[in-house]
């Protein structure tokens, strides 16, 4: 949100539709109650065991439970501030040595836990957010194991395994969630060098395209058997998908598509916003 109101210069209309007094209001609410709060909850508590360890995943109860799709998705949160943090100057903890060495001891954590044929858990969706979320600490240039490559070589094994659950009509599992974290973690793995088929993240694309509903020139998709999401957060993670995947393909038509899709979901979400 951040990142977007500076590029479009939207500070006072986005300050005035969400009740604060100023631009610099809004700013100071965005970094301190969101970005530095979420940061500290995930450090102090969520994470707080890994202080005191050489790797660790996460879970509901700190040090005494872990689940791979949550690990991925706090340090896929550690790596967004991070990199705003990388991108703005503007500290989003105290301790940023603290900060990298959480960051790096997840990563560990993560790769230490997958499975022999590249999967977590054997679940696609585990498989995708830890892929994406070790593809982005590469591109961000965690090292992990000090260079040692394990970090690439978990996610060759990871991308194999999604390449291998990917059904013949592009998708994965003929579910819109499944195939929109594959799709991010192929894209972002193609970012960091990591060779994947060009045709899978094709496929993908075509299939969500073929999959979304349309309104006054908006996109949207509808959660298939996932009770707990809505279709505000499925049609999300399609457009973060896809907003990625732009970047990876060649063809320009696909990119286009890709755009497409995603702008139009993006409107689709702005136009709600209040819902």
């Amino acid at each position: 949100v951040y990142r977007y109101l500076e590029i479009q210069n939207l500070w006072e209309e986005a300050a005035e539709a969400m009740g604060k007094s100023s631009a610099d209001e809004l700013k100071n609410w965005i970094i301190n109650d969101i970005i530095r709060y979420g940061v500290e909850r995930l450090i102090e508590h969520h994470a707080s065991h890994c202080l005191s360890s050489e790797s660790c995943v996460l879970g509901w109860y700190p040090g005494l439970s872990y689940d791979f799709f949550y690990t991925a998705y706090g340090l896929t949160g550690l790596l967004t501030a991070y990199e705003f943090q990388k991108d703005y100057g503007i500290n989003v903890y105290e301790n940023n040595t603290t900060l990298v060495e959480v960051i790096e001891k997840i990563t560990r954590g993560l790769i230490e836990h997958q499975e022999d044929n590249g999967s977590w858990n054997n679940d696609i969706r585990d498989t995708a957010t830890a892929a994406y979320a070790i593809a982005k600490a590469v591109e961000l240039g965690f090292t992990a194991y000090n260079a040692s490559g394990l970090e690439l070589e978990a996610l060759n094994k990871s991308i194999s395994y999604l390449v291998g659950w990917q059904k013949d009509d592009g998708s994965w599992d003929e579910d819109v969630v499944y195939t929109a974290y594959a799709l991010l973690a192929l894209a972002e793995a193609k970012l960091v060098g990591i060779n994947v088929p060009v045709d899978n993240i094709v496929e993908a694309i075509e299939w969500l395209n073929q999959t979304k509903e349309s309104t006054d020139n908006q996109y949207y998709w509808i959660p298939s058997g996932w009770w707990w999401i809505s279709g505000y957060e499925t049609t999300a993670r399609a457009v973060i998908a896809l907003a990625t995947a732009k970047l990876v393909v060649d063809n320009t038509a696909t990119a286009d598509l890709a755009y497409s899709l995603a702008k139009g979901g993006a409107k689709y979400l702005a136009s709600r916003a209040y819902d």
